[in-house]
């Protein structure tokens, strides 16, 4: 899964902490760094010659540990609060088999296992294997069967938000080297039969690399050996799609030179990919979600500076819905640097832009459910502010008015905004406390009497309550419509994905198996 045999891991807990874990003669190391990613000190963890490991982190920031040792054998590790615990999974057969590219993903109480293994005397033929379970029960399932060449490359993986699993390989037709794209529905609890070839068959294609971005749409890119060079070819596709689940090209800003190893990130919505050139490190970006790429010049400073290659997994709150790295590329010494502006910042530098970050932030929506958030929003519109008895509130005092005119104004502003429920709560709690402190302000400095002022107060109760009504109707429709969403959502992938593979029989089946397939197909 990485430009080296064994992978080199940085993971960033939900206080801020940083862990460096890594391999190295015969011992996994765990390097702690300070929220200023300043070491604080080293550990050796784990003491064990292995043929490949791999590292996550779960929401309560417990580190999950996988390796695959030389006998076989494959041992499960978790490490909490200085304390490793270990259990013995199963014992593989490496006499008969060869063993690669292992791979851990832990999503709430599922882990998924990922690993490629041949036949030692069939070595052409390796098959990408999925382990998916629980304390309880595991479940064995065949990715794919590949012929990849004389040796196996990388695979490349990543997850959407609705748990549904996109990954990517290269193989040999025809005899050159084609890239491929194939799926796991979450919903129908399988891998897609069909694979689909993305890349053109007429020359060699290498280097692969999938991103799933947080607004969901998969981007594709890799190596293309074209007249002697190598360019990159970059495709996208929305996980959800009525467009049959055709590919969209775009041209990348790039001459024909010797371009490898791309990767892809997400940054507070702007899109990024880093790759290698000789020995330096360039890059291109995209604030369009990547309709377009320009150049990015902030990388003339990373030539020849020993920048590696690791895998990036954060549970850290601060990075959630802004920043999305699978990948990045790093120097890791006494301190950690990494290649992204956000996280390569001093936490002291940037407590005031983060915070600003987040307040302007928006949710990224699928034209459906803005639609519905839209009508939901005209709704809140046309609500009059009424009293108790249904009458239009009068108010003979203008701090008061100016209160409630301010305070509906920015509750419609909010429902214009986002359509997460919990936020909407959270900033009319807020607007309406310190709108409140704001009118007791005026009323104190103008000197009004208080008593009257509290008595016309009072009336605001009910547009309180009323307030507080149409939010738990709002709350109740949002959650029906996001439950039905998510359905439909469910649904048409598994339409489109039987489209799909029903399309690829019929254009790769000779007509006189034509029938045979399509009976199968429907059994």
């Amino acid at each position: 899964m990485s430009l080296h045999s064994k992978e080199s891991f940085i993971i960033r807990t939900s206080t801020g902490i940083y862990y460096n874990i890594f391999y190295k003669n015969n011992i996994i190391f765990s390097n702690v760094y300070d929220e200023n990613r300043k070491i604080l000190k080293s550990k050796e963890l784990i003491s064990l010659d292995i043929i490949d490991y791999s590292v996550d982190i779960d929401i309560n920031d417990k580190i999950h540990i996988l390796c695959i040792t030389k006998t076989g054998e494959i041992i499960y590790y978790v490490y909490f609060k200085d304390t490793l615990s270990e259990k013995h999974l199963t014992t593989l057969d490496i006499k008969s088999n060869r063993y690669d590219y292992f791979y851990l993903k832990v999503i709430k109480d599922e882990i998924h296992i990922f690993y490629a293994f041949s036949n030692i005397i069939n070595s052409t033929v390796w098959t990408i294997q999925h382990i998916v379970g629980n304390k309880q029960t595991w479940e064995k399932k065949n990715v794919i069967s590949i012929t990849p060449g004389k040796y196996m490359s990388p695979y490349y993986l990543d997850f959407d938000k609705l748990g549904n699993i996109h990954l990517i390989y290269k193989n040999i037709e025809n005899r050159t080297q084609q890239i491929y794209y194939t799926h796991y529905s979450s919903f129908l609890k399988n891998w897609s039969k069909y694979p689909i070839r993305v890349s053109d068959t007429s020359v060699d294609n290498l280097h692969p690399y999938i991103f799933v971005d947080n607004r969901n749409v998969i981007h594709l890119v890799w190596s293309k050996l074209d007249n002697s060079d190598l360019r990159f070819i970059y495709k996208q596709r929305p996980v959800i799609t009525n467009q049959k689940g055709k590919w969209k090209s775009i041209e990348l800003p790039l001459s024909h030179s010797t371009y490898t190893h791309p990767v892809i990130y997400e940054d507070f919505g702007v899109l990024r990919i880093l790759y290698k050139q000789n020995n330096s490190i360039r890059g291109l970006i995209s604030k369009d979600f990547g309709f377009s790429w320009t150049d990015d010049i902030t990388l003339s400073n990373l030539e020849n500076q020993n920048w590696k290659y690791f895998r990036y997994i954060s549970n850290n709150p601060k990075e959630k819905n802004k920043i999305k790295i699978n990948h990045i590329y790093a120097k890791i010494t006494d301190t950690i640097e990494l290649y992204c502006k956000y996280l390569n910042t001093n936490i002291s530098d940037t407590k005031n832009s983060t915070d600003n970050n987040m307040k302007i932030s928006k949710l990224n929506l699928d034209t459906a459910t803005i639609n519905q958030k839209n009508k939901i929003t005209n709704k809140s519109n046309n609500t009059n502010i009424v009293n108790a008895k249904n009458e239009p509130l009068i108010f003979e005092d203008n701090n008061i008015k100016e209160f409630v005119d301010n305070t509906n104004r920015q509750i419609k502003n909010i429902f214009s905004k986002t359509y997460n429920i919990n936020l909407i709560k959270r900033e009319i709690e807020k607007l309406l406390l310190n709108n409140t402190k704001d009118l007791e302000n005026k009323i104190k400095s103008d000197k009004y009497d208080l008593n009257s002022i509290l008595s016309k107060l009072d009336s605001l109760n009910d547009l309180v309550d009323e307030y507080k009504k149409e939010n738990q109707d709002i709350s109740q429709i949002i959650k029906s419509i996001k439950e039905k969403y998510e359905k439909n959502l469910l649904y048409i992938e598994n339409l489109e994905s039987q489209i799909n593979n029903l399309k690829n029989i019929i254009e790769n089946t000779p007509k006189k198996n034509l029938i045979t397939k399509l009976k199968e197909f429907f059994k």
